[in-house]
């Protein structure tokens, strides 16, 4: 009779396991790429702090991270074809950083409500800046990512 209760209790407890382990992904997932957002609340009203947060996206970029600039409240002007030559200082141009982190593979996504606040419509984004979407935000997000806000 034992051995009929232990045989019992083992089918029962299968779909348990099973659940559990497949539930389980980061135990048998290999790691997951390293994951970077910058939330950047300012634009051209603070030039100094739009420079740096630009700054660090461009190393999280050359450290091999996924990267997203998200631009929100008055970010999005700095992914305007409008803003022109606005710059930090002697720096490069917002534009021509916002271009270059593109060109290198980071995604720049833009508050399209916060867009329309500040007077930036859907085409005025520089040729590879797109409006957020939650899927476009969240999605990318797993358990090596790192968020930032200027």
């Amino acid at each position: 009779m034992k051995p009929l209760a232990i045989a019992a209790l083992v089918l029962l407890a299968l779909p348990f396991l099973a659940a559990c382990e497949g539930g389980n992904a980061s135990a048998v997932a290999p790691e997951a790429k390293p994951v970077a957002i910058l939330n950047l609340t300012v634009g051209t009203d603070d030039p100094h702090r739009a420079w740096m947060a630009l700054r660090l996206a461009d190393h999280f970029v050359t450290a091999g991270r996924e990267t997203i600039v998200f631009l929100n409240v008055t970010g999005p002007v700095l992914a305007s074809t409008k803003l022109g030559d606005v710059k930090f200082e002697d720096k490069p141009a917002y534009r021509e950083i916002v271009a270059d982190l593109l060109k290198r593979g980071a995604k720049v996504l833009v508050c399209p409500e916060c867009a329309e606040k500040v007077g930036v419509g859907k085409e005025d984004l520089v040729p590879g800046a797109e409006f957020a979407s939650a899927e476009s935000l969240f999605g990318p997000m797993n358990q090596n990512t790192v968020v930032f806000s200027y």
